[in-house]
């Protein structure tokens, strides 16, 4: 039985950035575009006819910003996943889009298979964040120093763990990649949050970035 396709919905006004997407993405059986819009209003009417599963957002549009457009969107219907995709890595864009609903926030920068990976993180409801971006997260969440990562505590297998998550690979993906179960892999990335004192995988690998492990 074949799996139906993730169903995506670009909403940016720059027709080179909707055409290179849609040509990388016909690359992949498991994303499939169904629509194209360059404007705000143009993309909320393509929501209610296309129903997809995933919109991909830029945040600077003709006739609204996208991070307005954000929260219509999850009002409108709360089951589509938004995942911003933009040039801009401002503190206050990045907080924004993520109080406002959104399941990430990458940088157009971003490789074929980030964003590939990042699309079908969104889709089951993941939070996904470029490297570039993590710092700002970890910059809004207070002025509490960030945690120090004990680099010398951490194994081999734990450090390929932390990059396959940069990367923006799933539980399953990394499980397969490094031959575990993924009950196993669960029990490691607990072990590495313990390590590192942190509470979340995104300031694991935050913190990995700016160390320079991954």
């Amino acid at each position: 039985m074949s799996i139906s396709p993730i169903r995506l919905l670009m909403i940016d006004d720059h027709p080179v950035v909707r055409k290179g997407i849609r040509s990388l993405i016909s690359n992949y059986d498991e994303v499939q575009v169904v629509g194209e819009a360059n404007s705000a209003a143009e993309g909320l009417q393509m929501l209610a006819d296309l129903q997809p599963d995933v919109v991909l957002l830029d945040i600077r549009l003709p006739d609204q910003l996208g991070l307005d457009l954000l929260p219509q969107i999850k009002k409108a219907d709360p089951s589509i996943k938004v995942l911003v995709l933009t040039s801009f890595d401002d503190e206050e864009y990045v907080t924004q889009a993520l109080k406002a609903g959104a399941e990430g926030y990458i940088l157009k920068n971003s490789t074929d298979d980030s964003l590939i990976h990042s699309i079908q993180a969104a889709y089951r409801g993941d939070r996904v964040l470029s490297s570039a971006v993590m710092d700002v997260v970890l910059n809004s969440m207070g002025s509490e120093p960030a945690p120090t990562i004990q680099i010398v505590s951490l194994e081999s297998d734990e450090i390929e763990i932390l990059k396959l998550l940069a990367a923006g690979a799933a539980n399953h993906e990394v499980s397969d990649s490094l031959f575990v179960s993924q009950t196993t892999l669960k029990r490691k990335i607990r072990k590495i949050l313990e390590k590192m004192g942190v509470q979340s995988r995104v300031q694991a690998v935050a913190e990995a970035v700016r160390q320079g492990i991954v």
